[in-house]
This record gives C-alpha cells, sequence and structure tokens, in this order.
C-alpha cells in the first residue's frame, strides 16, 4: 500500500507539470505499465481493469486534493 500511494502522488505531480499531449501520453504510460504489473503477477482481466480503475480514481482524487489545498493556501495569503 505504500509503494501504491508514493505512485499515486508521484503521478499527480508528474501530471500537475504536464500538459496536453505529453499529459495523456504520460497517462497512458502509467496505466499500462500498472496493468501489465498486474497481468504478471496473475490478476485475471478483469480485476487488472478494476485496479487500474481503481488506480485513475485515486490519481483524480490526489490532483483534487492538491487543488483544493493550492486554493486554500492562495486564500490564506490573500
Amino acid at each position: 500500500m505504500a509503494r501504491r500511494l508514493s505512485t499515486i502522488r508521484f503521478c499527480a505531480a508528474e501530471l500537475e507539470d504536464l500538459h496536453g499531449d505529453d499529459a495523456v501520453q504520460y497517462w497512458r504510460r502509467e496505466c499500462r505499465l500498472l496493468a501489465d504489473e498486474l497481468l504478471a503477477i496473475g490478476c485475471s482481466e478483469a480485476e487488472m481493469r478494476e485496479q487500474v480503475m481503481a488506480f485513475q480514481a485515486e490519481v483524480q482524487a490526489e490532483l483534487w486534493q492538491r487543488h483544493q489545498s493550492r486554493l486554500s493556501a492562495g486564500a490564506v495569503s490573500q
């Protein structure tokens, strides 16, 4: 779980700095890497898809949390 949390945070940080096609390419690559890892350890196709979807949701939640933190910090400094 600690590795997954660090991966989620790392991906969110990378995506914050990327835009357009670079962001899309990075995101697809990361999701494909996770899918390949899950299949390699014996997950079924359905389980792999479920895990990748959960990962995507967690990264989105992390991005949202980072965004909210920046908004809050901006409100405090004004």
